[in-house]
């Protein structure tokens, strides 16, 4: 859509609407935002894994958020919907894939823009130090899957959400609406229910589809190909044990004699599972079965 033809559209449905409840009319007046706010997409591409939408963000200026973002995907899978938002051009940041109890999902749907909003704030923070910026990405599944999701549909699921991705993404690519006009690069993190083998997957993925960078198109990835494992180096909370385990070892220390006093902050996402979602050193932490151990949980 062009300004002027969400401009005649927007007028027409101002005259016609007239008689009709202010939801209605807001409902109609959000669908214009959003025509008007996507700068690219698969939408008419034939075959595809998942819809995406690349939005121009300039439409939060309006809303109550603290930074407009760089950029904005919003992402339709059969079996999910999902967002990735970067807060600077060159940004990195996780994928969390969230699995609801079903009492939850509403919540997490209604919740899930504003909870990746506000993951990729917190990374554009901890990331103050390093030339990349902050970002992440969501994959929220359907409750259609629950009761009998298993690996398989949790991968396929995530190869749909970054084959979307690299639709809108790599240049040259047929059938992409695109009036953003412009390359655009994306990098991408393990998370929740993405670690593992899901980087080296999707490293792979990108390459079968001819990304010329596809070898930092992940991190955590398998040291063959390119990538640096996270639990090993530090790069992340999950290394929290990994890290205090060389420590021991570089003093000689033998943990199962030790009395440790351990002190953790447990971030506790809105969009996932409220009763055992932790951070992911926290829950790294817990999960350690001492001789003796002391914690303190803030």
């Amino acid at each position: 859509p062009t300004p002027d033809s969400c401009a005649s559209l927007q007028a027409l449905l101002a005259s016609q609407l007239t008689q009709t409840s202010p939801l209605t009319r807001s409902i109609f007046a959000t669908f214009i935002t959003f025509n008007r706010s996507v700068i690219k997409t698969n939408f008419f591409k034939v075959n595809k894994a998942a819809v995406a939408y690349r939005l121009d963000p300039s439409f939060l200026k309006e809303m109550d958020y603290p930074r407009v973002p760089y950029g904005i995907f919003f992402l339709v899978g059969p079996q999910f919907i999902g967002f990735h938002i970067r807060f600077t051009d060159i940004a990195r940041g996780g994928v969390r894939m969230i699995i609801s109890r079903s009492h939850q999902y509403d919540k997490n749907r209604q919740t899930l823009f504003g909870e990746n909003y506000n993951l990729a704030y917190a990374q554009l923070l901890k990331n103050k130090d390093i030339p990349e910026g902050g970002s992440k990405g969501t994959i929220l599944v359907s409750t259609r899957t629950l009761g009998r999701l298993d690996d398989n549909d949790k991968l396929r699921m995530f190869r749909q959400y970054v084959d979307a991705l690299l639709d809108v993404t790599i240049p040259n690519q047929s059938s992409i609406v695109d009036t953003l006009k412009q390359p655009e690069i994306i990098f991408l993190g393990p998370d929740e229910n993405t670690a593992g083998h899901y980087p080296a997957i999707a490293a792979l993925h990108s390459k079968g589809r001819g990304h010329s960078w596809w070898k930092s198109f992940t991190t955590g990835k398998d040291p063959s190909l390119g990538g640096i494992p996270h639990d090993t180096y530090g790069m992340t909370t999950n290394s929290v044990r990994a890290c205090v385990e060389g420590v021991y070892e570089k003093l000689g220390l033998d943990q199962t004699t030790l009395t440790k006093f351990q002190t953790c902050l447990l971030y506790t996402s809105d969009a996932a599972d409220e009763e055992d979602s932790v951070d992911l050193g926290g829950r790294r932490i817990i999960k350690k079965k001492k001789k003796k151990k002391k914690e303190r949980i803030l």
